[in-house]
């Protein structure tokens, strides 16, 4: 999946601000430059929270792919993901809409706020300012060996299928790292509030363990049976703990705190060689 989101430009670098700084500060032309912001906070924040969130909802139903922008999506999230960004896209565009509808208003804010500073050139008309924002979501199947049809010498078509197939390699690991990563955070929450006989927690800090479990199918790209025996682990060991029953047994709250750091003891090596392997690619 490739989720393209543009907006228009809120900030530029002024040139003889920057100049009359670095005359007056008696700088060398290097030493630094004065950015400027075009545009109220007011005006593209509600922009910028709602393309923010749909960038996160991106990552959350996605895993990192290749070495660009393009991420893998399950197949069991397909639906999900289409179906939420079909919605996010027209709560978008009204978003963009209204800018454009006051955008003389913003025009007249922006002339307040910049000052001296203010110059009408640096701002697009409104039909050229409207065209800045665009939302697009493109999907394309992952690679695969076989989809090379083409007329090239055996050793040639060899090198390809054996170059394409490291890279899925590649990127199938980096994807497991980020899964690894994902079910990381919930396990180590759980050891630090646990661990602590005094300390107060709510539901989620057993329910997020659950949950988490509860995707690892859908992100287990290769169907790994080591990451599949994890989320077995983590079903068995934590996944039937009840919150009341933690607060009230300090010895249950203590036994759950130390199968939670076994599990990430088990995970560690993984991590630790996913390191490594970036390492030696870097």
């Amino acid at each position: 999946m490739d989720l393209s989101i543009t907006s228009l430009t809120s900030a530029r670098t002024d040139r003889s601000i920057t100049a009359d700084v670095i005359l007056r500060t008696r700088g060398q032309d290097d030493a630094g430059r004065w950015v400027s912001q075009l545009w109220p906070k007011a005006a593209l924040d509600p922009i910028r929270s709602h393309d923010s969130a749909t960038r996160k909802i991106h990552q959350r139903l996605t895993l990192p792919w290749l070495d660009n922008s393009k991420r893998i999506l399950p197949s069991s999230k397909f639906e999900e993901y289409m179906a939420t960004m079909r919605q996010r896209r027209p709560e978008r565009e009204a978003l963009v809409s209204k800018f454009i509808a006051e955008y003389d208003h913003w025009i007249a804010e922006a002339s307040a706020m910049r000052g001296t500073a203010f110059s009408r050139s640096d701002y697009p008309d409104a039909f050229t300012a409207a065209g800045a924002f665009t939302f697009s979501v493109q999907a394309e199947p992952v690679p695969h060996r076989d989809d090379f049809r083409i007329t090239l010498a055996g050793a040639d078509l060899d090198e390809i299928h054996s170059g394409l197939e490291a890279r899925l390699d590649a990127a199938a690991r980096i994807a497991r790292n980020e899964l690894l990563g994902r079910v990381c955070q919930p396990l180590v929450k759980m050891v630090e509030r646990l661990s602590d006989p005094d300390a107060k927690f709510r539901d989620s800090l057993i329910e997020n363990v659950r949950a988490i479990a509860a995707e690892i199918p859908d992100f287990n790209l290769t169907d790994d049976p080591e990451v599949e025996a994890l989320r077995q682990r983590i079903l068995r060991d934590l996944g039937m703990l009840q919150p009341d029953a933690l607060r009230e047994s300090k010895s249950d709250r203590s036994r759950a705190a130390r199968k939670a750091g076994d599990i990430l003891a088990t995970m560690a090596p993984w991590l630790e060689d996913d390191d490594s392997d970036e390492a030696d690619a870097a």
